[in-house]
């Protein structure tokens, strides 16, 4: 698994480095496979021993001032992941996020960040999240890159949020013409999960 650690604000994209890094599997949350920490420009390369099966797993991202990230992949991985990108964020970013987009996020709820993809790797716009249980908002990147609280839809970059999950929650995208696969992650309150939806 290879990605980059980075952090998205107002002003744009900036590296986040020495983040450490941790793969686990979906059924056992204490025994990490893999191991390591972001390099200078927060680039990583992280090796996870399948024994030829698909591994169901996240990767999990801590670094002092910044909220602990959960990624998780849009399916099992079965093959390399060149693209494993990890969106830090700071408390006070959570905070202006959850400002811009109305979100209403509460302290003991959880909140996931989501990204639609084609099955080239584009982003989609045009799309609508959908959860089980359903999240208490859903909303999604605007046209101008910042959260709009009015947007129903995927921007250009496909991007949307949900606030105010249960912890376990079935994600999945829709847009007329195109399948989506779903997939269940766990929102941890406190923190911030990002996750992907392919076809």
């Amino acid at each position: 698994i290879k990605g980059k650690t980075d952090e998205r604000g107002i002003s744009g994209t900036t590296n986040v480095a020495q983040v450490a890094l941790a793969v686990y599997k979906v059924t056992d949350e204490a025994t990490p496979i893999a191991t390591g920490t972001s390099d200078a420009q927060g680039n990583f390369t992280l090796m996870i021993p399948t024994g030829g099966a698909p591994i169901e797993g996240y990767i999990k991202a801590t670094k002092a001032s910044y909220l602990d990230i959960y990624l998780y992949p849009p399916a099992a991985w079965v093959a390399d992941d060149m693209d494993a990108g990890i969106n830090m964020m700071t408390p006070g970013n959570r905070d202006l996020l959850n400002s811009f987009a109305s979100g209403g996020q509460m302290a003991n709820k959880g909140m996931v960040g989501l990204a639609v993809f084609d099955s080239a790797g584009m982003p989609v716009a045009g799309a609508t999240f959908t959860s089980a249980p359903a999240a208490g908002a859903t909303k999604y990147m605007g046209g101008s890159g910042l959260p709009d609280a009015n947007a129903t839809k995927t921007a250009a970059d496909g991007v949307g949020f949900l606030f105010n999950t249960e912890e376990m929650v079935t994600v999945s995208a829709s847009k007329s013409g195109m399948t989506f696969h779903p997939h269940v992650i766990k929102a941890r309150a406190g923190t911030f999960t990002t996750t992907s939806i392919a076809p």
